[in-house]
């Protein structure tokens, strides 16, 4: 309900029929109504929404007030005390862990973004974490290529924030000598999260492939900013899900349609070369028809009879051999439908490896679909690459040939190539 309240009296619609044409500036009139909403205090206490919300430990309100950029947490009441300074002194019981979480949300929260140049000029970077109070300083030269946010990770606090951008950013450092590592260690070095040839591999979305699994590991909020949406999302949350849903049952339905019109313009040529087929036909009956007559002398009858002329039957037709029981023997599935087109995209590559794979077919049918799509299609261009890559080694050299080579090993290293690479 507070939620729905501030977007209300934030919403420049709403502005606009409250006070009509009058108003020329619509945008000023709304910040000024979502501030006074905000800030004004009480005349009791001299209590903001924020205090209130903070004493009783109202965490879900705290976090809704506070995600405003013109909500002021150091505003003090009556007895000098600013929200801070009371959290949960109302509450009936203690709860030192909500708190704590109440706590965290006061204090200045801080995101790391990845930066990017609108037309890929420069390589992505890792920004400095910045806040609401304290925004993100781009790149204002006009020469230069314009940097703009392309996903980040947060709220955190500010040393939790340097240590994730840390972590972001240096790589794992891997022994080089033989010591025995335990499998815990192992598993943390060979981790998806620390991998750099994920950003090595993947100049497009490497960066945000890492930084959304420390995110998860982190236990913090992650948005990614997808062209094809035109909007920020996690396509591991259930908000990023259905948009991602509805986005492919619209791509579904405008196939269904083009499917449905092409098929009606077949049917209606085929049925108007069908009508003029029969036409034709019934007009050749017609002239046979009238042609002949039903009064014959007994004469004209036998000879007529005489005349007939008896021809041995014909064999059985041949085998004709037709190209069409080829084509059906070899069929191909036809193709699925792509974010992008009829066939998979860099895209569709980065989304697939942004989306879980265990989702539920029954709540997000579309992705299921399209996700069973990209499974055929990557299998058949594995087997594609598979049969080019050997194709050119056994063209283009003779080392497998030789006598000092093993020929398994060369196929299996081959092979591992093609898989990994």
């Amino acid at each position: 309900m507070c939620e729905l309240i501030l977007n209300t009296v934030g919403n420049t619609d709403f502005i606009k029929l409250l006070y009509g044409d009058e108003c020329k500036s619509y945008v000023d009139r709304a910040q000024i109504m979502l501030d006074l909403y905000l800030n004004t205090p009480d005349k009791g206490l001299n209590e903001t929404p924020l205090h209130f919300a903070v004493k009783f430990g109202l965490k879900n309100v705290v976090r809704v007030l506070v995600s405003y950029p013109c909500c002021i947490k150091t505003l003090p009441n009556k007895y000098k005390q600013l929200p801070i300074d009371i959290i949960c002194s109302r509450t009936h019981q203690e709860d030192e862990e909500l708190k704590k979480e109440i706590r965290l949300l006061l204090e200045d929260q801080y995101y790391v973004p990845v930066l990017r140049s609108d037309d890929n000029t420069l390589q992505p970077v890792i920004g400095q974490p910045f806040s609401p109070t304290n925004p993100l300083s781009l790149n204002t030269d006009p020469i230069s290529p314009r940097l703009e946010v392309r996903a980040f990770a947060g709220p955190m606090t500010k040393s939790r924030a340097l240590e994730f951008r840390k972590k972001w950013k240096t790589p794992p450092r891997l022994r080089m000598t033989p010591i025995k590592k335990s499998d815990d260690e192992s598993d943390a070095i060979y981790n998806p999260t620390n991998n750099l040839a994920l950003r090595l591999q993947d100049a497009e979305k490497g960066l945000e492939r890492v930084g959304r699994d420390l995110a998860e590991e982190y236990q913090v909020s992650w948005k990614e900013y997808w062209p094809f949406l035109n909007d920020f999302a996690d396509f591991r949350t259930t908000e990023g899900l259905m948009k991602l849903e509805k986005y492919l049952e619209r791509k579904f339905q405008d196939q269904l349609f083009h499917y449905k019109t092409s098929n009606d313009n077949i049917i209606n040529s085929n049925e108007n070369s069908e009508k003029k087929l029969q036409i034709d036909e019934i007009d050749y009956l017609c002239n046979k028809l009238q042609s002949w007559s039903l009064f014959t002398s007994n004469n004209e009858e036998q000879n007529n009879v005489d005349e007939l002329e008896f021809f041995t039957p014909p064999s059985s037709p041949k085998l004709m051999v037709d190209s069409s029981d080829d084509e059906m023997q070899n069929a191909e599935e036809g193709f699925g439908t792509f974010l992008e087109g009829p066939v998979p995209t860099k895209l569709d590559h980065a989304v697939y490896n942004a989306v879980s794979t265990s989702l539920n077919s029954i709540t997000y049918p579309n992705i299921y679909r399209w996700q069973h799509d990209m499974q055929l299609a990557m299998k058949r261009d594995l087997y594609r690459y598979q049969f080019l890559f050997f194709y050119f080694i056994l063209n283009t050299t003779d080392i497998i040939f030789s006598t000092t080579i093993n020929y398994e090993l060369v196929c299996y290293c081959c092979n591992y190539i093609i898989i990994n690479y």
